[in-house]
């Protein structure tokens, strides 16, 4: 009869290995005693069905090697062969597909940027809004030209209303071809355009308040108001924050109560 506890593959193993390894098998059938299973594997040796090695008083069975299926070494060639077939194939189909991700991913930002471009139906509200830009854009122009010289010239762009609405397409087109192909050069001497035009309106407003002051001045020469210099009304400002700081520091009448 057997355990109760069915032993572990590794224990099953170790009943075949060591000096005890009869005790072991005695103790997991529990019928067979031990002189019974020595004689028993001396029989089966001596009909040549395992093999026996005496290491002095110890003696161990093995089941015979003739037994084992051998691999014949032409067979083990021709298979060595094969697999060698087999991985050049799987580096082919590996390149083969590193390939297919590289042209994937490609196709996909291709897609992405398909997809940020306007549809056929939304071109005509794009162009729309391109021309609204470009007019508001014109209109700034004519403004700061206006600013700088005064007046517009003969040779300026004149007024969009009185233009043809044929040239205006044309222009149109023909700026947004400029937007799409404008280098960074082109950019920067749009800005320093920007800031030359900005410039002259900060000066330009700086001598409008330059010449309301002398104006004022000179009326109230005019009707001989006396005023103030400057410099007093200086110290009298700086005389109203001292007191608001002597006040500040003023320490309070008041105690706390402990």
């Amino acid at each position: 009869m057997l355990s109760s506890s069915k032993p572990s593959k590794d224990e099953r193993v170790e009943y075949l290995k060591g000096s005890d390894a009869e005790k072991k098998i005695c103790a997991n059938l529990k019928v067979i005693k031990k002189p019974e299973v020595v004689r028993c594997l001396n029989n089966l040796h001596e009909n040549q069905k395992i093999e026996m090695k005496l290491f002095g008083k110890q003696s161990i069975y093995c089941c015979k090697q003739s037994d084992q299926v051998t691999v014949v070494p032409a067979d083990l060639e021709e298979k060595q062969k094969e697999l060698e077939t087999l991985k050049l194939s799987c580096c082919c189909q590996n390149e083969d597909l590193k390939k297919l991700k590289e042209r994937n991913k490609e196709l996909k930002n291709l897609v992405e940027e398909l997809s940020k471009q306007p549809l056929n139906s939304e071109i005509p509200i794009v162009k729309n809004s391109l021309r609204q830009q470009w007019i508001e854009l014109q209109n700034r122009l004519n403004e700061l030209s206006k600013g700088d010289d005064g007046k517009i010239g003969s040779n300026d762009q004149g007024d969009l209303r009185n233009e043809n609405p044929k040239n205006l397409d044309y222009e149109e087109d023909s700026a947004v071809k400029q937007v799409k192909i404008m280098t960074t050069e082109q950019i920067e001497q749009i800005d320093q355009q920007l800031n030359h035009y900005k410039s002259l309106w900060i000066n330009r407003s700086k001598t409008k308040v330059l010449r309301m002051r002398t104006q004022r001045q000179s009326f109230l020469q005019s009707i001989e108001l006396e005023t103030e210099p400057q410099s007093l009304i200086d110290l009298k400002d700086q005389d109203e924050i001292d007191k608001k700081n002597l006040l500040m520091c003023k320490p309070s009448s008041k105690r706390r109560r402990l």
